[in-house]
């Protein structure tokens, strides 16, 4: 995909998970924040968000899951020439890619069930 490296998380939605308490694990305190204010299912689209940019970035360092580091990394949005991650969420599926030439990659993504672009940004430890 390029001449750096890059890393791609997917996570489906159908998996029951324990928002809350991993959030606490692996979140920002401001996206801890922000989950504990959503109805349940659209905090659980946005925890995979957090999750999927977080472990896209890991992967791409080629570190295993590290939660400690996962709750420093906070996420700012940004345009697709300065980001080094994007995601996408569709109504099955969150899928993330993190790559430091993310703007120069060649890729076309398809998951199904009309996917959005929910943007590009930058993550980076705090």
């Amino acid at each position: 995909m390029g001449d750096a490296p890059v890393g791609v998380d997917i996570e489906n939605h159908g998996r029951p998970r324990p928002i809350q308490a991993m959030a606490e694990q692996v979140c920002h305190p401001e996206e801890h924040a922000h989950l504990s204010q959503l109805p349940a299912p659209q905090a659980q689209q946005t925890f995979l968000r957090y999750w999927t940019r977080k472990e896209a970035w890991l992967k791409a360092r080629g570190q295993g899951l590290d939660f400690g580091l996962m709750a420093r990394l906070q996420y700012q949005d940004s345009t697709i020439r300065t980001a080094n991650v994007a995601s996408w969420q569709s109504n099955y599926l969150t899928l993330s890619v993190f790559g430091t030439e993310l703007a120069a990659m060649d890729y076309d993504w398809q998951i199904p069930a009309q996917p959005i672009c929910l943007g590009y940004g930058v993550l980076k430890p705090v």
